[in-house]
């Protein structure tokens, strides 16, 4: 079963894969079109062949993220991916 907190991991972990960052903080919005055109399985490799640089860090907390965030993904059906990314590729940086 998916929870609020595994939801709200995977945004925060995935954001910075579908936006530029250094863009979003200075208020510009630039997507990562090849990530956003990834399917939920693309996505999955793509954060498992990440996993193992942050499981070799020392920082255990963020495997565990990492953890949830591969058993979100591994949950959620192909729709139910496409409607979570749709809603992320929605956000705006924050403007002062």
């Amino acid at each position: 079963m998916i929870t609020k907190n595994m939801m709200d991991a995977t945004e925060i972990v995935l954001m910075p894969y579908f936006f530029d960052l250094n863009a979003w903080l200075g208020g510009r919005k630039v997507v990562d079109q090849k990530v956003a055109n990834m399917t939920r399985m693309e996505m999955l490799k793509e954060i498992k062949k990440d996993f193992p640089v942050f499981d070799d860090d020392g920082k255990e907390d963020y495997s565990e993220v990492l953890s949830d965030v591969v058993a979100t993904l591994s949950e959620m059906t192909d729709d139910d991916f496409q409607k979570f990314k749709l809603e992320l590729l929605e956000w705006e940086p924050a403007t002062e």
